[in-house]
């Protein structure tokens, strides 16, 4: 059975993504895994050194032959992580069924590659499945879980897999934005998975910050999906250190990386997982003050309803909103 792609995207972190290959050339099964990387230009001329040194790094890489193949995209212009993505991630969901990506700050277990090679096959017709994580976050309720994996209504963009079916549902533009921007019941809904979840959303649209990921995340709260995520994790995100885009977060990523079977079966949410995984969220994620303005302007705008068939959204179930 042909094994799923492994796209990682890289830029200006040399030592970051040194020890990411590391981590992934080691995984069992690596070889049996075509890598495709995409290198993203240089965004100013401070950083050119290190986007060559990233492109040695892979070349390096390449000539040992720890993969079945290595092919390298190397942008000549600054793309931003989010284009680059999308498009890459796109690329390769082209011509295969199923993908596995990677950024270039990840410490990845053992074992990682065969989770996430079992995980998209045993998922891979169950249609509440959006995608499959391999960061999974410490919480109470996982000490005592009877299972090796649970859903999330968030998914993750610390190492993840997902499927064309699912990556063909995404909506970029966001289209719906208008009708979701003060509607309070879809704010709530949608930060079941956190209380940022709504504001970044309301960035992106604005304009503040280029994000694939919520655009990700807000799809799959669209289509009432889930993502799969270990009860332990199988990834360590590296590049909180002020070396990415991502900023700086202290001692919230001891946990160690497993390498143990892990029993794939039929999953249901656990409501305990989904309060621990937002209250989580809310320790973590700081909400700007101009997402609570948006919700107080929802709870006094009103906008006029399309009706079903005419633009409105008669799959949206209101009363299946839980507030985070």
């Amino acid at each position: 059975m042909t094994k799923p792609p492994v796209v990682l995207f890289a830029y200006a972190r040399p030592a970051h993504t040194e020890r990411t290959l590391q981590t992934l050339k080691e995984n069992h099964g690596a070889a049996d895994h075509d890598l495709v990387v995409h290198l993203d230009g240089p965004r100013t001329p401070q950083v050119a050194d290190a986007v060559a040194d990233v492109f040695r790094v892979v070349s390096r890489l390449a000539d040992e032959g720890c993969f079945k193949s290595v092919t390298v995209h190397r942008s000549a212009q600054n793309r931003g992580l989010a284009r680059s993505v999308i498009a890459g991630v796109s690329a390769v969901l082209a011509d295969h069924e199923s993908a596995i990506v990677l950024e270039d700050d990840l410490l990845l277990a053992p074992d990682f590659l065969t989770f996430m090679d079992d995980a998209l096959a045993f998922y891979a017709d169950d249609e509440r499945i959006w995608s499959v994580s391999g960061y999974s976050p410490e919480l109470p309720s996982l000490r005592h879980y009877p299972h090796d994996l649970y859903l999330s209504v968030r998914a993750s963009s610390w190492g993840w897999g997902t499927w064309r079916r699912s990556w063909d549902l995404v909506d970029w533009a966001v289209e719906d934005y208008r009708r979701f921007e003060y509607d309070l019941a879809r704010r709530w809904a949608f930060n079941r998975g956190g209380p940022d979840m709504a504001a970044m959303l309301d960035a992106q649209l604005d304009g503040r910050i280029d994000s694939w990921a919520i655009r990700w995340c807000y799809s799959q709260h669209r289509h009432g999906m889930y993502s799969v995520v270990p009860a332990v994790t199988k990834v360590r995100n590296i590049g909180l250190d002020g070396s990415g885009t991502h900023g700086v977060v202290e001692g919230t990523l001891a946990q160690s990386l497993m390498d143990r079977p892990v029993t794939y079966e039929p999953l249901t949410p656990d409501p305990l997982v989904l309060r621990d995984f937002a209250r989580r969220q809310r320790r973590y994620n700081k909400v700007p003050p101009y997402s609570f303005l948006r919700h107080l302007a929802a709870m006094w705008k009103t906008r006029p309803r399309e009706p079903a068939g005419e633009g409105g959204d008669a799959s949206y179930e209101p009363d299946q909103v839980v507030r985070p």
